[in-house]
């Protein structure tokens, strides 16, 4: 029986992962056994009751499950960027997908950063009880590399995620930029709020700027209506069906200064809406954007959409170079 443990995944991009694999388990012949948190209750009905557990995410919690069943698996798969508390004689993969708990933006709130450390320095702790670990982009597997301090070998990269599909095409849709992202402080909104301010003051543009940021970012979308006060063209959709952004207009912009992969940069690619972004080794590790920008300075991402608007391409150029692998990582537990 293989082990799937995700007891520390409940939203944002983890959440879209694990449902993906937690669908693609349930429909292979394998025999599964998921640990889920708690907070994801009812999120999987079709799994059968026996095969599930779902407990409150704590470290404890976890160590006393593997201490109760360490012998129970033939494979572990870890997706919670933490190996397991104790060494097990079965193979354990463990997939690590947010950067952050190795390295955080010197601005990143001191609470966060100092949260982030303490779960970045139990990764290290408890490495030796992962014989793989997997990761999404070659970037991430030399930054881990180097922060466990482990050989090459170890680390596999095997990207998957969410693919979206429309019919609409580049041309047919409207002239505006999206961000679909949540409002932790690494996605940057505040840099990308000055410069839609620099657009419409100092260049005289005022394009449509469409958020996603929900209630749990109360100060943000505080800031977001003092904005929109001003004049400024933008909006915030909270929850929203992403299709319908992305089938809507043309342009995606990222300015997010950290990221393990960027799932908003693949699916703006596979639904032909453009990339404007981050000028940071993640972008360019998984995509070629239409245009880059410094993140660090609102004016710079300012002059980028500028340039875009003055001068908007023809036809569809950002390319995608990386492909979805959730089958890879199936068949290798299924090994």
């Amino acid at each position: 029986m293989i082990l799937l443990d995700s007891l520390y995944i409940n939203n944002s991009g983890g959440k879209i992962l694990l449902d993906l694999l937690v669908k693609e388990l349930s429909e292979s012949t394998m025999d599964v056994f998921y640990l889920l948190d708690k907070r994801c209750q009812g999120a999987y009905p079709f799994l059968p009751e026996n095969k599930v557990l779902y407990l409150k995410a704590s470290l404890k919690n976890r160590h006393l499950f593997y201490k109760k069943n360490k012998d129970k698996f033939s494979k572990v798969f870890c997706f919670a960027n933490l190996p397991p508390t104790i060494k097990i004689q079965a193979p354990v993969y463990t997939y690590f997908h947010n950067l952050l708990l190795l390295q955080q933006p010197s601005d990143y709130p001191f609470k966060g950063r100092s949260l982030f450390k303490l779960k970045g320095a139990l990764i290290k702790l408890f490495k030796k009880n992962s014989d793989y670990y997997i990761v999404q982009a070659a970037h991430v597997k030399n930054i881990l590399r180097d922060f466990l301090t482990i050989n090459e070998s170890q680390i596999l990269i095997i990207p998957f995620y969410r693919e979206v599909n429309i019919d609409i095409k580049f041309q047919e849709k409207e002239n505006g930029f999206i961000y679909i992202s949540n409002g932790n402080p690494h996605k940057n909104h505040l840099s990308l709020l000055k410069a839609w301010e620099i657009l419409k003051e100092k260049k005289g543009i005022n394009i449509p700027l469409h958020l996603t940021i929900t209630e749990e970012y109360p100060a943000l979308i505080e800031l977001i209506d003092n904005y929109r006060n001003k004049g400024l063209n933008i909006t915030n959709h909270s929850f929203v069906d992403v299709k319908d952004l992305y089938s809507k207009y043309k342009y995606t912009v990222y300015p997010s200064l950290t990221e393990s992969f960027g799932l908003g940069l693949i699916e703006s690619i596979d639904t032909q809406t453009e990339v404007i972004a981050a000028d940071l080794p993640y972008v360019h590790t998984i995509i070629k954007p239409l245009k880059t920008f410094d993140p660090f300075s609102s004016a710079s991402i300012a002059e980028a959409i500028a340039n875009v608007v003055a001068s908007p391409p023809e036809i569809f150029v950002s390319e995608k170079k990386v492909k979805n692998q959730i089958k890879e990582i199936v068949s290798l537990l299924n090994t």
